[in-house]
This record gives C-alpha cells, sequence and structure tokens, in this order.
C-alpha cells in the first residue's frame, strides 16, 4: 500500500529592504569628506524619473553590485592566468576640490585604516567626489564598466548594431532608443570615470567598453531571455570637460558637496 506522508511546514514569508551599499566596492568611504558619483547621478535621475520606490532600487543595485564583484573579479583573474593582463581594477579614486584625482587605496589617519581619498581630505579640510570604476583595460587605454538591469534593451540601442555571428555593423533597430537617452545615467557615469581617470595619469581616456546584461531581455520585442550586449563608446576630451563641470554643479547645488 502506498502510504501519504504529509508534512506540514509553518513558512512566513517576510519582504525586506537590502542596503545596496553593504555590497558596493566603495562600502567603507568615509562620507562626511565628501559624495559619492553615484549618488550625484542619482540626484540627477529623480529629476527626471518618478513612481521608482527605494525598496525596488536598492535591490536593482544589489544585483548590480554582486555582478558588478563577480566580473571585475573573475574577468581580471582570467586575465592574469592566461598571461593577458590587460584589465586592472584602480579601485577607489577620488577628487579632490582643491588638489585634482587622487588615486584610491588606503591609509591610516589617527590609528584608523580609512581610504586614502577620506584620509587626504580630514588632513586638509578639502572635500570633493568620490568614484569606483570597475576596472581598466590597459591595452586599449579604456574604462570598463559592467552592468545589471531589468529594464528593457528597447531603451539602450546603439548607432551601429553588429548582430551575434556578423563580421560589420548594420543599422540599429528603428525602434530601440538610444543608449545615452534611455539610459543616460550610465553615460554620465563613464564619462565621468573617463575624466577622473585622465586626470589622474595626465593621458586622456577618450574610450569605454559596457557589458549589459538585460535580464529582460527588450521585453518580448524579440526576446524576454537574459541577453547580454557590448557597447563600445568614444568621447572627446570637450564632452568629458563639460560633462564633469555639469555633475560638480548639480552636487553643490544638491548640497551634497560643500565647495568653497
Amino acid at each position: 500500500m502506498l502510504m501519504l506522508l504529509l508534512i506540514v511546514v509553518h513558512i512566513i514569508r517576510q519582504l525586506f529592504q537590502i542596503d545596496a551599499s553593504s555590497y558596493s566596492f566603495d562600502r567603507d568611504v568615509e562620507r562626511s569628506v565628501g559624495c559619492h558619483l553615484s549618488k550625484v547621478i542619482e540626484r540627477m535621475a529623480d529629476k527626471h524619473y518618478a513612481g521608482r520606490t527605494d525598496e525596488s532600487t536598492q535591490a536593482g543595485w544589489f544585483g548590480g553590485f554582486t555582478l558588478e564583484r563577480v566580473l571585475a573579479h573573475q574577468a581580471i583573474e582570467a586575465e592574469l592566468e592566461q598571461n593577458r593582463a590587460g584589465l586592472w581594477r584602480p579601485g577607489e579614486l577620488f577628487w579632490c576640490h582643491n588638489c585634482g584625482v587622487v588615486l584610491g587605496g588606503h591609509a591610516k589617519h589617527k590609528g584608523k585604516r580609512m581610504p586614502a581619498g577620506a584620509v587626504h581630505c580630514l588632513e586638509r579640510k578639502h572635500v570633493g567626489i568620490f568614484g569606483t570604476p570597475d576596472a581598466v583595460m590597459i591595452k586599449l587605454w579604456a574604462l570598463k564598466e559592467w552592468k545589471f538591469t531589468k529594464k528593457s534593451m528597447r531603451s539602450a540601442g546603439g548607432d551601429r548594431l553588429i548582430a551575434i555571428g556578423a563580421e560589420e555593423a548594420e543599422r540599429e533597430r528603428s525602434d530601440y532608443e538610444h543608449i545615452s537617452v534611455g539610459m543616460w545615467p550610465w553615460i554620465v557615469q563613464m564619462k565621468s570615470y573617463c575624466w577622473m581617470l585622465g586626470k589622474l595619469f595626465e593621458r586622456p581616456m577618450l574610450k569605454s567598453v559596457l557589458e549589459v546584461l538585460f535580464i529582460e531581455g527588450d521585453y518580448g520585442l524579440t526576446t524576454r531571455d537574459y541577453t547580454t550586449a557590448r557597447y563600445w563608446l568614444r568621447f572627446d576630451e570637450r564632452e568629458l570637460d563639460e560633462g564633469w563641470d555639469a555633475l560638480v554643479s548639480h552636487a553643490i547645488d544638491g548640497g551634497m558637496l560643500e565647495a568653497k
């Protein structure tokens, strides 16, 4: 006789709000001496987007930070294993309002190990903006960024499209919005990182490679499956300078940076 064993389990499902900052690369940054670039861009975006909940935003950032950590570490490790050494993770960068861009790392302040940018400001009474690029492609002298998003790929079209298996670019889909419009916060972020790295090494960084995991594809226009896309971006020095000036102005206007 087949006997059915019924197990009664009491399960409680509880929603919670995750603190995405605990999983970011800059989680140890001392906020009292400056603001992080992502927070300035968030303020800029708040003026354009409505209806976002803090819970969903934090959860989305958590997913992005997780992917960023895995890809940044794994990709760089793979580069080293294959003796290519083409990727480098610079860590935290800091733009000081008085001194320019300072390389990341850590230093000691009153016996406490802290980010170098924070120590710089605490000891000199300066303020500025923190930034944490994912990686630098040394041989191409280009920024490398990874993104994870639930937004539709329809909002991230390019000027041209290279399909899987194709050797040459063709026209982008006419029903796709250009990424500089649909995903402009990403563009602002990449321009800012390129500006910081260019100033730090006194060598303009005018290229960026962005790899994105779209977990909803293009919302069913062609696919709703997980889809990855790579973007090759080129900038010029003038637009990087203008973009940085605009970012600093937003930080000051928003009370996030008390520059004197």
